[in-house]
């Protein structure tokens, strides 16, 4: 059964020895175990070849349109992975070219020529939008592979988006923040979590190359005479 919010609260008032509200509210714990969970989602998402928060879908930009919403994807956007757009045929064309902010007006275009809607475009990420240029008189299906976070404004009884298996790492930072507002330390904590951290950090690793096989060169056996 998938963790919830409020399944982290009530392990945070274990924790803390506090089964009923007195210096810490429902909705305090609630708000220290969301952002526990941003936490951990961060640190799992930006691990190298963890796999975690990783997301692939795919958009249509409109004729005559330069920027789409980052808040229009599927999931809230962390971070840009890989970006391409369908060609006819079924292709994927190349990852299209990132637009350095000075070369903007390079890629916009003359007014006095318009672009059908084969012309692969280049991005750039401008405030909350991605960003496509050169403008098409057609319309451009673009596929992207993101980092993901988990939204913020999760009730009690939504589920966790983060793995089971670290939600005891997830009550013990929800739990530095809390005992942190009230002017309260663990001496021990940074030491102790930072262990922990490298611990899921060869575990995540690891997800992904076990089945890599070890190679073992074939020796001839050595005759002595």
């Amino acid at each position: 059964m998938p963790t919830t919010i409020g399944d982290i609260v009530t392990q945070m008032r274990v924790r803390l020895g506090e089964s009923t509200p007195n210096e810490w509210t429902d909705a305090q714990l609630q708000t220290y175990a969301r952002n526990a969970e941003q936490w951990m989602a961060n640190f799992l998402g930006k691990m190298p070849f963890s796999g975690r928060f990783k997301y692939r879908e795919s958009f249509v930009i409109p004729a005559d349109t330069t920027d789409v919403a980052l808040s229009s994807l599927t999931k809230r956007f962390a971070g840009l992975r890989n970006i391409f757009m369908l060609l006819p045929g079924g292709y994927l064309s190349d990852s299209l070219t990132e637009i350095d902010e000075f070369q903007e007006n390079r890629w916009t275009g003359s007014t006095l020529f318009t672009w059908g809607g084969l012309v692969v475009p280049g991005y750039m990420i401008r405030d909350t939008n991605l960003r496509f240029l050169p403008k098409a008189s057609g319309t451009r299906t673009i596929y992207i592979v993101y980092r993901w976070l988990p939204a913020l404004a999760k009730v009690s009884g939504a589920n966790l988006d983060t793995p089971e298996d670290y939600n005891d790492d997830i009550v013990a930072r929800a739990l530095h923040f809390a005992l942190a507002d009230v002017g309260e330390k663990n001496t021990s904590f940074e030491e102790e979590y930072s262990a922990r951290l490298g611990e899921i950090e060869m575990i995540e690793i690891a997800r992904s190359h076990e089945s890599v096989g070890e190679r073992v060169q074939a020796r001839s056996p050595i005759t002595f005479t």
